[in-house]
């Protein structure tokens, strides 16, 4: 009997990752990473120490760990593999596919913040005030971080676009990061909430929702906020799964 999904609370990642191209759904269950679309679904085994998950147009992935980056099929089929740590760049901690070209952007524990071709090619870096805890591209093909309690922007080729101060706690880690290009806004996840920011800061301050159920969440055990094809935000907690609408 298969396990409930676990993915995000064990490794730090979305456990569900919907991509409305395809209609499929990458989940991590344990050790073992399953694609789901029209009622068929396919498994692969995991790498070691997974951190990251991040579903492309084609309707393959990138997955991120310790042992680097790694390019996945539709099948689940390792297509290529980048280590990233043997270039000294230090271990993958977040990645965000780009889904109109098929690259993608990695965070490290080294504090970098690296774009990836769709051939495995490293096409350019910057260095971020810490290390990033999720990354999330928008429709312009920009990436957003948030890394030492800022949340920042750069464009597609690197250059530094916007910096936001947020009002987190201290003990607040952020878990998850996605954009809404409809409403001109990103929506992150922490230990305690969600939260709401516009991407222009002149537009207000952030908005928090609480957390519906605050027990359930705690530093290693934090949810995420991903964006599903009906525009509503997937919020889950252990052990049950919400959904939250916009």
């Amino acid at each position: 009997m298969r396990n409930r999904l676990s993915g995000l609370l064990c490794l730090c990642i979305g456990c569900l990752v919907p991509f409305a191209t395809f209609g499929a759904v990458w989940s991590v269950e344990r050790d073992v990473l399953v694609r789901r679309e029209a009622g068929r679904y396919i498994e692969a085994r995991l790498p070691d120490d997974v951190r990251s998950l991040s579903p492309r147009a084609d309707g393959g992935a990138w997955l991120g760990g310790a042992g680097g980056v790694w390019s996945l099929a539709q099948d689940g089929q390792v297509q290529l593999h980048v280590d990233v740590a043997l270039h000294g760049f230090g271990n993958v901690v977040a990645s965000a596919a780009d889904a109109y070209d098929g690259t993608a952007w990695i965070a490290t524990d080294a504090g970098l913040l690296l774009h990836f071709g769709a051939d495995g090619t490293l096409a350019h870096g910057t260095t971020l005030p810490a290390p990033a805890t999720a990354l999330a591209v928008d429709l312009e093909q920009g990436i957003w971080t948030i890394a030492h309690g800022e949340l920042l922007h750069f464009a597609r080729d690197g250059r530094w676009l916007a910096t936001r101060l947020l009002d987190l706690g201290a003990d607040e880690r952020v878990t998850a990061l996605g954009t809404d290009a409809f409403h001109g806004r990103v929506w992150f996840a922490t230990s305690t909430g969600l939260y709401q920011a516009a991407y222009d800061p002149r537009c207000g301050p952030c908005m928090r929702f609480a957390a519906k159920r605050p027990h359930s969440h705690s530093i290693s055990a934090a949810a995420a906020c991903l964006q599903s094809s009906t525009a509503h935000w997937w919020h889950s907690t252990a052990p049950n799964d919400e959904r939250w609408t916009r």
